[in-house]
Formats: C-alpha cells, sequence, structure tokens
C-alpha cells in the first residue's frame, strides 16, 4: 500500500469542491486499504490464463491447416482432428473469458459500493462522496444515459483500465452487465437513502475559485528572495544568530493524541500547514524535489561540533552529487530558524522525493546518511529517530522488499524480551530520577494486566536505540489487537509524568511508525493520553 499511487485529474481538482475533493480521495484510499488493487492484478492474470486457453486453440487451427502439402487420407484425418481440437480450445478459452469479464465486472460494482461507503466512514461527511458523483453526473450529462454512466472515454484500450476510474469510463455493448462501475443515480442513492434517483434535479454547490493565484505567486516569489538573502547574510557570518520562530496559532486540541493514530483532524492540517507556511521557502521547495530532499537530509545531520562537522563536508564533498553539496551548503542556515517540531515534518515531505532517486543515487544517498551519522562515533535521538523513518519507508522500494510484514503473534508471551528493551528505553529517555524511571514503567506494563509476566525493567547499559531497533523489528510481527496494547503501553511510558517532551514525542513517533501506526504530530497543549 505504501508504493500506490492515485492519478487526480485537472478536472477533479477545479470542478469539485474542498470536500467532494476529499469525498473522491477517501473513496480512493479505500481501494488501497482494501486491496482492491491486488484483486484486480489476480482477476486479469486469471483472465489471461483463461484467454491463453483460446489462443492456443487459434494456433492449433492455424498450424493444422497451413501445415504440410500432402493429400494422403490419414493426414487429412488428423488435420481434421486438430481442428476440432483447435476450436474446441478456442470455444472454451473465449466462453470462459466471457464469463470470467462478467464477475470482474460484479466484483469490481461491488468493491465500489465498499469504496463509497468507507468514503463516508473516514471523511464523516456524506455530503462529500455523494457531492462528487452528483457534480459527476451533471457535468459529464450523465442523467442523458439511461445507464447513467456519465463521461466515457473514446481511447482504444481504455477498458483495460476501466477499474481504475472513479466513475463508468467506457461502454459496452452488453449494456451494465459489463459495467465495472455501478450506475451514479445507484451510487448516490446507497449513501443518501433520501434521493429520488432523479440526476436532473440535482443542485450543486458553487466551486470557489482561486483569484488570488498571482498575487500569492508574487508573495512567494518575494519570499524566496528573502530567505536567499538570508542565507546570503547569515553563511557571511562566522557566528550566526538566526531569529526567534514565530509561534503558531493553532484550534484547540480535541481528544488526546493517541485515539487520533491512523487519523488527521482539521486542527493538525492547520496545524501542519501554518508550520510550514513559517518555513523559509526555498527549505520547502527543496524538500519536494530529489536533490533538494537529500540535501535537506544531510544538512539536518550536520554537528554543531566543528571537527565532526568538518569531517561530514568532506564526506559529503568526496561522494555526494556537487549540486547536492552545494544545496546543503545554502539550506543550514536556514534550518537555524526552524521550529523544533519542523524536522520531521519536513522528513515526512522528503520522503516522496527520495522515492523517485535511482537505485544507485539511493545508495550513495544511504552511504553518506550513515556516514554523516557516525561521524561523531555515537548516534544522537534525533539522527536514529531520522534514520528509522528514512529506512523504513525507502528500503522496501529499493531493495524489492515487500512492507507488508506478516503477522505472526496474536499474543504478547512470545515477545516479552522486545518489550522490556522498549518500553525501559522510553522510561530511561524522559527521566533522570531513577523513581521516576521506575513509574514510567510500571504505568506502562500496567496495560498488559497481571497475565503477562516476565516483563522487566533493565538498566541503562542494556537499553539503546540499536537495541530498539531490533526489538522493533519482532514487535512489528504482533497481530492488531496485541499491537495497539503496545502503543497505549509506550505511550503511557512518556506521560506518566503528565507532560511529553520533543524528544519524547520524535522517538514516540518514529517507534510507532516502525510498527506501521502512522501517528499525526502531537499538537500543542494536546495530552497523548
Amino acid at each position: 500500500p505504501s508504493d500506490a499511487v492515485i492519478g487526480v485529474t485537472r478536472g477533479c481538482v477545479e470542478k469539485l469542491t474542498r470536500d467532494e475533493l476529499q469525498g473522491v480521495m477517501a473513496h480512493e484510499f479505500s481501494h488501497i486499504l482494501n486491496g482492491d488493487m491486488r484483486i484486480n492484478i489476480r482477476l486479469m492474470g486469471v483472465i489471461h490464463g483463461i484467454l491463453l486457453i483460446g489462443l492456443i486453440g487459434m494456433i492449433i487451427i492455424r498450424m493444422a491447416m497451413y501445415s504440410g502439402h500432402s493429400h494422403r487420407r490419414n493426414e487429412k484425418n488428423n488435420g481434421l482432428a486438430f481442428v476440432v481440437l483447435g476450436f474446441a480450445l478456442l470455444v472454451i478459452g473465449y466462453a470462459g473469458v466471457f464469463f470470467a469479464n462478467l464477475i470482474k465486472a460484479a466484483v469490481s460494482r461491488q468493491r465500489e459500493f465498499l469504496a463509497d461507503a468507507s468514503a463516508v466512514q473516514f471523511t464523516r461527511n456524506p455530503g462529500g462522496i455523494s457531492g462528487a458523483l452528483k457534480r459527476i453526473a451533471v457535468e459529464s450529462r450523465g442523467y442523458e444515459s439511461s445507464e447513467s454512466y456519465a463521461s466515457n472515454l473514446s481511447a482504444p484500450n481504455a477498458e483495460e483500465a476501466s477499474h481504475m476510474f472513479f466513475g463508468e469510463g467506457v461502454t459496452h455493448w452488453l449494456g451494465s452487465s459489463m459495467s465495472t462501475h455501478p450506475p451514479l443515480a445507484m451510487r448516490i442513492k446507497r449513501i443518501e437513502p433520501n434521493f429520488d434517483g432523479n440526476l436532473k434535479n440535482i443542485k450543486l454547490k458553487p466551486v470557489k475559485q482561486d483569484t488570488g493565484s498571482a498575487e500569492s505567486d508574487s508573495s512567494r516569489s518575494k519570499m524566496g528572495m528573502a530567505g536567499l538573502a538570508a542565507v546570503g547574510m547569515m553563511a557571511a557570518s562566522s557566528t550566526p544568530t538566526p531569529p526567534p520562530a514565530e509561534p503558531i496559532e493553532i484550534e484547540p486540541a480535541q481528544g488526546n493524541g493517541l485515539n487520533q493514530i491512523g487519523q488527521v483532524s482539521k486542527a493538525h492540517i492547520n496545524y501542519a500547514s501554518q508550520l510550514i507556511a513559517k518555513m523559509p521557502e526555498p527549505v520547502v521547495r527543496a524538500a519536494r524535489e530529489p536533490y533538494g530532499a537529500r540535501a535537506l537530509v544531510y544538512a539536518l545531520l550536520l554537528d554543531d561540533e566543528k571537527q565532526v562537522r568538518s569531517q561530514q563536508l568532506r564526506q559529503l564533498e568526496q561522494h555526494a552529487d556537487e549540486q547536492v553539496y552545494r544545496d546543503t551548503l545554502r539550506l543550514e542556515p536556514m534550518l537555524m530558524i526552524l521550529d523544533e517540531a519542523a524536522p520531521l515534518t519536513l522528513i515526512d515531505l522528503a520522503i516522496a522525493p527520495l522515492r523517485e532517486l535511482s537505485p544507485n543515487q539511493y545508495e550513495t544517498f544511504k552511504r553518506n546518511v550513515i556516514a554523516l551519522i557516525s561521524a561523531d562515533q555515537k548516534i544522537s535521538l534525533f539522527e536514529w529517530t531520522l534514520q528509522r523513518i528514512l529506512m523504513h519507508h525507502l528500503e522496501p522500494v529499493f531493495n524489492n522488499q515487500s512492507q507488508d510484514v506478516k503477522a505472526v503473534h496474536g499474543q504478547l508471551h512470545p515477545v516479552v524480551s522486545q518489550l522490556s528493551v522498549v518500553i525501559s528505553t522510553l522510561a530511561y529517555v524522559g527521566n533522570q530520577d531513577p523513581n521516576e524511571v521506575q513509574k514510567a514503567f510500571d504505568s506502562a506494563v500496567s496495560e498488559f494486566g497481571s497475565h503477562l509476566r516476565g516483563v522487566e525493567l533493565l538498566d541503562a547499559q542494556s537499553c539503546g536505540l540499536k537495541a530498539v531497533g531490533q526489538a522493533l523489528d519482532e514487535l512489528v510481527k504482533l497481530k492488531p489487537v496485541p499491537k495497539r496494547t503496545v502503543v497505549h503501553a509506550l505511550a503511557k511510558a512518556i506521560s506518566s509524568d503528565g507532560k511529553v517532551t520533543v524528544r519524547e514525542a520524535e522517538l514516540f513517533r518514529a517507534i510507532v511508525d516502525s510498527l506501521d501506526c502512522p501517528v499525526p504530530p502531537l499538537l500543542p497543549g494536546q495530552p497523548l493520553l
């Protein structure tokens, strides 16, 4: 699923309202989450296999008709037998393809209903997905078709990609029996039971058009020039004094952070938007393209200590691309003015562009990251967090590994030693007082109940980020229910003192991300539990 891509047309972006576009995105995310792409590929394989029978029959017929020039009786009989065999295979193959396509279309229609329902569940807004369907019907004059197909694609091979569309994109001489999508009126009525089914009476909400694009482009250009000017001024000073970051105003947090794992609220979106808006424009641009993303990661890893930093820069000068090295020097001063929560946000932005690297570029990037981290012969919490998130998302892409780890542990008993390592490390990270360390550990273990034995507080020497990484490789194999218990226990460990520091939040986020439990950023003032 992490490798899936959703294609959005210009018409979808320009003609849908924000709620409708969110509904469409939720619909497509549902296809990814429910494994519909995998189902489609398997169905395509089955259909092709059946078609192969027909193709073999056609080849046999041709061979029987055109092989040899002898007219002896026995050879004529043999030729006739091959023709009959080939014709039988041809009929079986193409009949099988016909009925397989019927089944494929029926399955696809049911998955569309499921995706529509999931879109309502994800967005909590039935009007979003139903509004998008209504707009498709009206904008493409879908109500004029008896089957409510809406728009059609006239490309010769459009049918091969019909299952990838949001609505029915092709017509078939057999009508709705071969449709990969249900009629629009039926889909709308499933979402809105009070809908009368008449597409002609639909009234659409107007789409707000952005009239200030030129002004905003000018503003962004000025911000970019200001950012570059700031770099020049800071680079000219040996001891730059970055200005304080402006405070970010956000909406009051609703609920605790743990209950929002896997869910993004409007407050999170606003917080992320404001966080990005406070960043220098060149930094944001760099995070969104492969060369800049590499330079951004390198700049975040440069050490404050002069000797270590010089060693890191030599490594980059010798082994990184020349342009990436120059971009690293250009971006480093800008990162000094960022909010303390900004680095992980930039890493989130940079992951997608980094996936576009070539295999050779990725191997060079990976070696440089490891070299920068090990330059001072130790690894900080931030360095471990950054490396863990990057490798978790990039290694499966470039090493042809499946990121879907098979869940084998239905209970916590097989992983008590791994739990001891991770929980003990979290307890030590946020506390210096031994009593507070014990309190944090006990708070986490209480989540497991009295039936789980063997989870012990280890001494500080037995803990460490390397040991945590090894433990997470096993904990990720937990099934959803015990994994949820583990995440709750980890949250209790870092929030036992009533507060969550930035270091604790970074470590928690890296750990749960490694467990394939994406967590949005913790909002200022928002409790974790």
